[in-house]
């Protein structure tokens, strides 16, 4: 407006009856947005709010059910209930965001930027317990010890986040930047029992537990650029943070808890670039990466050190009219690497392990390829190779303490999650370029993803078959009296191929065979494992329409 202000607003929804059973979705989204463009400044305020409702399928199916037609629908989220499950095993989560962006142009080489941030979070997941202990939830009854129960397990969290930072270009040859910028986490995790099936017991709605977790972070940076010449680029970033975490209060899982630890971080890189031709552009880094760990690492083990990286890329990129084509070459040495282990918290999130050392090494490449302007091809792939140190396992033992399994030496598995291969193409057909009056966009994409593994064992039963499936998509565009309409109607999964792109596995020893359960199988080395996966739906559709004024 006046070519001075900019309002923007949008509103979105997703609802999804869920592939699994019992795990619809509903997820709304509200993005307001004004700003205020002046010759040497601009600020844009942006207030965000999401809401999601989702039913829980984090358990994954038991692996067993997998080649089950009948079964592969299967979700154990609410089957504690006798009788029909409990439909209401869920969760629900609320965000709203304001943000902040203010540029000043200080003078003709330098901008000043400051950015700001306030989230708010709030909600629960919901599960019935049955025949749960009463004392574990702090309730009373006077005639029972154990009772069904619904409980909710809730989240209330607040985060801000600060950046002050300065652009400068001196001249043609020399630029930098730098600035520094605080965060400040606070999480409030505690647990409720909404519902007892038991008349007259004592303690309904009251916490059963309640925990603070903080997490205070101040970073500093700067960034220069030197142009030695005009095929040449050098570039050197240096990243310091210093990041402290106080957790207080009692868990339900970990019991009581007092963490306070303070971590530095920095991460120096050094990069070149080359461009020998203006259809050319070549790339070499070094790159020196810590992060900190999780907040669930330091629960499970309080003396987790701070994971460092090591990372060599050499790459390059040609463009011309019709062209592109890029490929990257990396090698990665982890030292104090936090692998995913293959297990689940109680909350679906993967749980980790820290070992002495792992490496990455790969190649990663890139087309897009337009022979005419109404088709374009587009492909991507990487190769890798992903490998553990030595480190040792141990396996949690079920009996008599003296039964219990040594730990065992393990030597360059291949690190979980991380396939050998993986290819994507996508091919884009402009039909309007054909046929003026038909303006459709015709995709097809698909996607193969090579064998992984759940944990560090590289055994069978971890073991993740490779899979792939096809995305046929067709998009629809006019304009009527300056309003805008996109439509698409996509069919996903078009060969209907059964797959499974992750899973969980957790393996154990035991002095007796387990009862039996569809989640549990023999394992190599005389071990037993748990194992969950997470089928997705086969050939399905789905139709969008975007409305633009």
């Amino acid at each position: 407006m006046s070519g001075k202000y900019i309002v923007e607003a949008r509103f979105s929804q997703q609802k999804s009856d869920g592939f699994i059973e019992r795990s619809s979705s509903d997820l709304k989204a509200l993005f307001l947005s004004g700003a205020i463009i002046k010759p040497k400044s601009s600020l844009r305020v942006n207030f965000i709010r999401g809401n999601e409702r989702t039913g829980q399928a984090w358990f994954g199916l038991p692996f067993s059910f997998f080649n089950q037609d009948s079964l592969i629908k299967y979700n154990v989220a609410g089957r504690e209930k006798i009788g029909e499950p409990y439909e209401d095993e869920l969760d629900q989560y609320m965000q709203n965001h304001v943000q902040l962006f203010y540029h000043y142009q200080l003078n003709s080489k330098s901008n000043l930027v400051v950015n700001a941030n306030y989230t708010k979070g709030s909600g629960y997941y919901e599960n019935y317990k049955s025949n749960a202990i009463l004392s574990d939830y702090q309730l009373i009854h006077n005639d029972s010890a154990r009772s069904d129960l619904v409980r909710r397990k809730w989240l209330d969290n607040d985060f801000y986040y600060f950046y002050l930072g300065i652009d400068q270009n001196l001249n043609s040859i020399f630029k930098y930047s730098y600035g520094l910028s605080g965060s400040h986490y606070n999480g409030n995790h505690f647990g409720k029992v909404s519902w007892v099936k038991l008349e007259n017991t004592e303690g309904i709605g009251m916490d059963y537990y309640r925990n603070i977790g903080n997490k205070s972070e101040f970073a500093a940076f700067g960034k220069s650029a030197l142009q030695i010449n005009p095929k040449i680029l050098f570039i050197i970033d240096i990243h310091g943070r210093g990041v402290n975490y106080q957790i207080n209060g009692e868990d339900d899982q970990y019991g009581l808890l007092k963490y306070s630890r303070n971590f530095f971080l920095w991460n120096p890189k050094l990069a070149l670039q080359f461009s020998p031709t203006s259809n050319l552009n070549l790339s070499a880094s070094a790159s020196y990466y810590e992060r900190e760990p999780y907040r669930e690492d330091v629960l499970s083990n309080p003396e987790v050190n701070k994971e460092k990286l090591l990372d060599f890329e050499v790459g390059g990129i040609f463009r011309n009219s019709k062209l592109s084509v890029s490929a990257n070459f990396y090698h990665l040495e982890y030292i104090n690497y936090l692998a995913l282990t293959g297990a689940l918290n109680q909350t679906g999130d993967p749980l980790r392990v820290q070992i002495p050392s792992a490496h990455r090494t790969g190649i990663e490449m890139n087309v897009n390829w337009s022979p005419w302007r109404a088709i374009i091809f587009t492909g991507a792939g990487n190769l890798s190779n992903s490998r553990s140190g030595i480190f040792e396992e141990f396996l949690p033992h079920y009996g008599e303490p003296q039964n219990e399994m040594p730990p065992r030496k393990v030597n360059k598995h291949k690190l979980a999650f991380s396939p050998d291969w993986m290819v994507y193409s996508n091919m884009q057909i402009k039909i309007y370029e054909f046929v003026k009056k038909l303006p459709l966009t015709l995709n097809y994409a698909h996607k193969v993803v090579g064998i992984q593994y759940l944990d560090l064992s590289f055994s069978e039963e971890a073991k993740l078959p490779m899979y792939q499936f096809g995305i046929l998509r067709i998009s629809h565009q006019v304009n009527w009296k300056g309003i805008q309409f996109n439509s698409f109607i996509q069919c996903y999964n078009v060969w209907n191929e059964k797959y499974s792109t992750h899973g969980w596995l957790s393996r154990f020893t035991s002095d007796t065979s387990p009862e039996p359960d569809p989640y549990i199988g023999a394992g190599s080395n005389g071990s037993y494992f748990y194992k969950g996966l997470y089928p997705q739906a086969l050939r399905h559709y789905s139709f969008g329409i975007t409305v633009r004024i």
